[in-house]
C-alpha cells in the first residue's frame, strides 16, 4: 500500500485521466478528414495511358475539399455503386466522376487532359 495521501493519489490519477482525454482529443481531430463512406478519401498519383511514365500531379480528396495540381477548392459528394462524382461546391467548375477499380485504384474520363485518367491510391486509407 503506498504512504502516499489520499488527496495525491488521486492527482496523479486524476493526471492519466486528463493525458488520456488528450490524446483522445488529438487523434479525432487527425481522422477530420476522413470519412468512411467515401473510398475516395486520400492522396492519389494521377497518370495517363497517353502519356507513359509522366505523373499528372497530386490529387487530394478530403471530406469537403480537393486538391488538384496546387489547387484546393471546396466539393461535395456523392457516392453509389462505385462511383464517386465529385462537384464544385462553389463558383464554376467541372463535376469529375471517379470509377473506383479497387481500393487503391481509380478512373476518370477527362476530355480536357485527352480522356482517361488513372489515380493509384499514395497511402492507404487508415487512421494514420
Amino acid at each position: 500500500m503506498s504512504r502516499q495521501p489520499l488527496a495525491m493519489r488521486s492527482r496523479g490519477q486524476m493526471g492519466v485521466a486528463v493525458r488520456a482525454a488528450l490524446l483522445g482529443t488529438v487523434m479525432l481531430a487527425g481522422c477530420a478528414g476522413l470519412d468512411a463512406g467515401n473510398p475516395l478519401i486520400g492522396r492519389w498519383n494521377a497518370t495517363a495511358a497517353a502519356l507513359p511514365g509522366v505523373s499528372l500531379g497530386t490529387y487530394e480528396f478530403r471530406r469537403g475539399s480537393m486538391t488538384a495540381m496546387g489547387v484546393t477548392q471546396p466539393v461535395e459528394y456523392t457516392v453509389e455503386d462505385g462511383l464517386v462524382r465529385v462537384v464544385p461546391a462553389e463558383g464554376p467548375g467541372l463535376a469529375l466522376d471517379v470509377t473506383l477499380l479497387d481500393a487503391d485504384t481509380a478512373r476518370v474520363e477527362m476530355p480536357v487532359l485527352g480522356g482517361v485518367v488513372t489515380l493509384r491510391r499514395l497511402r492507404s486509407r487508415g487512421l494514420f
